[in-house]
């Protein structure tokens, strides 16, 4: 109950945020204090496929922004639930019986033990803010196979 809680009032905080932002209205990730600095990639990340960087982490949350060049493999998250808000670039969802086209905006709901992966489906990569409640450790990603 209270993630779920904290989920919903990080969301409305952050949508209220962009919405106030006198410049471009997606794409800036809005602090009490400042804005983030644009995140700057080693050249490893470049590169790499799927990226998982994290900005900050509390008892209840973890906050991170992921860069998507390729695509990741079919997987379950059996303990969190992730929010996405994508910033940059274009992407696709894939859930067992649908498929989503993402845009900078997109506001995306992965409730915990819901099989999903996500491709990048433009030319440059595609990058978003993801919340994850409770904490994300990197461990809970169990592979999965996608019914034909």
């Amino acid at each position: 109950m209270i993630s779920a809680c904290l989920r919903l009032a990080m969301t409305v905080l952050f949508l209220t945020l962009i919405g106030c932002a006198s410049q471009a209205p997606w794409g800036r990730i809005i602090l009490p204090d400042r804005d983030l600095p644009a995140i700057q990639w080693r050249e490893d990340e470049k590169s790499a496929p799927f990226v998982l960087r994290t900005l900050k982490r509390t008892q209840d949350a973890s906050f991170h922004i992921v860069r998507l060049l390729k695509a990741e493999e079919p997987h379950v998250h059996d303990t969190h639930d992730g929010t996405v808000f994508v910033l940059r670039g274009k992407g696709r969802i894939h859930f067992e019986n649908r498929t989503v086209d993402l845009n900078p905006g997109d506001v995306l709901e992965i409730p915990r033990g819901v099989p999903h992966w996500a491709e990048n489906a433009g030319p440059g990569a595609c990058e978003a803010y993801v919340i994850y409640t409770p904490a994300f450790d990197g461990k809970d990603r169990r592979p999965v196979t996608f019914r034909s």
